[in-house]
């Protein structure tokens, strides 16, 4: 009585026929979103902001703080304020460099611009700017990773923002 008719998802009786003629309509829009979407993603990609806070995560900092911590050894350790001298320094440059292909980093200059950020303060401290954000989250990974004490860390003020 029911040959040739199946239960749909929805336990409505339909013919193989209908419901292989669904499938292939099911499959041409799917194509077709695809194809109008893909355009619009691509100029998304075009048009990427200079800052990428997807990169440096919290667990991209915690990884390079660790790393350089275990490799290079503490900031006070360098002999250098952007490399650790002690001829390590052709090393770090090939640590920032496969760093920044592990995190998508634009470059080993984008890596070693966040460590700047946690190096020890000078007795003027910095103007940090906009970058307050940046400067601390860096400053805080470094600090858990050993990288720098509680010495190093700037005398701060907190001035709010007009």
């Amino acid at each position: 009585m029911t040959s040739g008719l199946i239960l749909n998802r929805n336990n409505v009786l339909i013919t193989q026929k209908a419901k292989n003629r669904f499938q292939r309509l099911l499959v041409r829009d799917l194509i077709s979103v695809q194809i109008r979407i893909r355009p619009r993603l691509d100029l998304l990609e075009e048009k990427r902001m200079p800052f990428q806070p997807t990169i440096w995560t919290s667990q991209a900092r915690q990884l390079l703080y660790a790393r350089l911590t275990s490799v290079f050894g503490p900031a006070s350790t360098w002999e250098n304020t952007g490399s650790p001298g002690r001829n390590l320094d052709v090393e770090f440059e090939d640590f920032c460099a496969a760093f920044a292909r592990v995190v998508g980093a634009k470059s080993a200059d984008a890596v070693k611009h966040q460590i700047r950020f946690a190096m020890p303060e000078a007795g003027s401290g910095s103007n940090w700017g906009r970058h307050a954000q940046t400067a601390i989250l860096n400053k805080a990974h470094a600090m858990e990773a050993g990288f720098i004490e509680d010495k190093d860390l700037p005398n701060l003020a907190a001035e709010m923002r007009n």
